[in-house]
C-alpha cells in the first residue's frame, strides 16, 4: 500500500474514532433553554458593545474559513515539494504520522 493511502487511511481512522467518541460521551438529556430577554439583565450599553464584538468574531471566523480552504486547494492542488517530504515522513510512522 503506498505511503499516501496508508496516511489517509489512519486520518480517516482518526475521525471516525473521534466521531464515535462524541457520540458515545454526548449528554443523554437535552436541557430546554430558558427565555431570557437580554434588556433584562445588560445595560443598553453593553448590547451594544456586544453586537459589536459578535460582528468582528464573525469576520475573523469568515476569514479564517477562507485561509483553511485556500491552503487545503493549495495542499492538495500543488502538493510542494516540502509537503511531500513531510507526509512521506509521516506515512513511514502512521501512528506518530496520524
Amino acid at each position: 500500500m503506498p505511503a499516501w493511502a496508508r496516511l489517509g487511511a489512519t486520518a480517516v481512522a482518526a475521525i471516525i474514532v473521534a466521531e464515535a467518541a462524541a457520540w458515545l460521551l454526548r449528554p443523554s438529556g437535552v436541557l430546554d433553554p430558558v427565555a431570557v430577554e437580554p434588556a433584562s439583565i445588560l445595560s443598553g450599553e453593553e448590547i451594544a458593545r456586544a453586537e459589536d464584538y459578535r460582528s468582528g468574531q464573525r469576520l475573523l471566523f469568515v476569514g479564517g474559513v477562507a485561509a483553511q480552504g485556500v491552503l487545503l486547494v493549495l495542499l492538495i492542488g500543488g502538493r510542494p515539494a516540502a509537503v511531500r517530504r513531510v507526509l512521506e515522513r509521516a506515512g513511514e510512522r502512521p501512528l506518530l504520522g496520524g
